[in-house]
Protein backbone atom coordinates (compact mmCIF):
# COMPACT_ATOMS: atom_id res chain seq x y z
CA UNK A 1 0.00 0.00 0.00
CA UNK A 2 1.53 3.66 -1.35
CA UNK A 3 1.57 6.35 1.90
CA UNK A 4 0.34 9.66 1.26
CA UNK A 5 3.04 11.31 -0.26
CA UNK A 6 3.49 8.61 -2.68
CA UNK A 7 0.20 9.16 -3.39
CA UNK A 8 0.46 13.06 -4.29
CA UNK A 9 3.66 12.32 -6.30
CA UNK A 10 1.71 10.12 -8.45
CA UNK A 11 -0.97 12.53 -9.10
CA UNK A 12 1.11 15.55 -9.65
CA UNK A 13 3.66 13.30 -11.72
CA UNK A 14 -0.29 12.58 -14.01
CA UNK A 15 -1.21 15.72 -14.19
CA UNK A 16 2.40 16.97 -15.56
CA UNK A 17 1.90 13.53 -18.13
CA UNK A 18 -1.62 14.31 -18.98
CA UNK A 19 -1.32 18.24 -19.30
CA UNK A 20 2.12 19.18 -21.02
CA UNK A 21 1.57 22.85 -20.35
CA UNK A 22 0.94 22.90 -16.76
CA UNK A 23 2.56 24.59 -14.61
CA UNK A 24 2.44 25.92 -10.76
CA UNK A 25 0.74 22.70 -9.75
CA UNK A 26 -0.30 22.80 -5.75
CA UNK A 27 -1.96 20.27 -3.71
CA UNK A 28 -5.20 21.28 -2.39
CA UNK A 29 -6.27 18.09 -0.57
CA UNK A 30 -5.77 14.99 -0.38
CA UNK A 31 -7.49 11.79 1.81
CA UNK A 32 -7.97 8.20 1.72
CA UNK A 33 -11.27 6.82 -0.18
CA UNK A 34 -11.57 2.99 0.91
CA UNK A 35 -9.06 1.55 -1.46
CA UNK A 36 -8.30 4.54 -2.98
CA UNK A 37 -6.29 8.04 -2.70
CA UNK A 38 -8.17 11.09 -3.34
CA UNK A 39 -5.93 13.66 -4.41
CA UNK A 40 -7.03 17.16 -5.66
CA UNK A 41 -4.42 19.49 -7.29
CA UNK A 42 -4.65 23.10 -9.30
CA UNK A 43 -2.30 24.18 -11.84
CA UNK A 44 -2.23 27.30 -14.39
CA UNK A 45 -2.06 26.37 -18.05
CA UNK A 46 0.23 28.75 -20.45
CA UNK A 47 -3.15 30.98 -20.53
CA UNK A 48 -2.20 34.64 -19.79
CA UNK A 49 -3.23 36.15 -16.27
CA UNK A 50 -4.14 39.73 -17.55
CA UNK A 51 -6.50 37.88 -19.85
CA UNK A 52 -7.81 35.45 -17.09
CA UNK A 53 -8.66 38.72 -14.93
CA UNK A 54 -9.99 40.82 -18.06
CA UNK A 55 -12.31 37.85 -18.54
CA UNK A 56 -12.83 37.71 -15.10
CA UNK A 57 -11.89 33.48 -14.82
CA UNK A 58 -10.11 31.52 -12.58
CA UNK A 59 -6.84 31.00 -13.89
CA UNK A 60 -6.12 27.91 -12.37
CA UNK A 61 -7.31 24.65 -13.34
CA UNK A 62 -8.54 21.94 -10.47
CA UNK A 63 -8.39 18.27 -10.81
CA UNK A 64 -9.03 15.21 -8.39
CA UNK A 65 -6.90 12.56 -9.23
CA UNK A 66 -7.66 8.36 -7.93
CA UNK A 67 -4.83 7.18 -6.99
CA UNK A 68 -4.70 3.33 -5.83
CA UNK A 69 -3.63 2.68 -2.86
CA UNK A 70 -2.21 -0.74 -3.47
CA UNK A 71 0.03 0.05 -6.56
CA UNK A 72 0.06 3.49 -6.78
CA UNK A 73 -1.54 3.90 -9.93
CA UNK A 74 -3.49 6.47 -11.21
CA UNK A 75 -6.93 5.33 -12.01
CA UNK A 76 -9.29 8.09 -12.82
CA UNK A 77 -9.64 12.02 -12.87
CA UNK A 78 -12.47 14.17 -12.55
CA UNK A 79 -13.06 18.30 -12.46
CA UNK A 80 -13.48 19.63 -9.02
CA UNK A 81 -16.75 20.57 -7.77
CA UNK A 82 -18.63 17.95 -9.89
Amino acid sequence: MVDMKTAVKAAITFIEDFFPGAKDIRLEEVGPDGALWSVTVSFKTGDSEILSDVMKRDARIYKIVVIEADTGEPRAMRNWGE
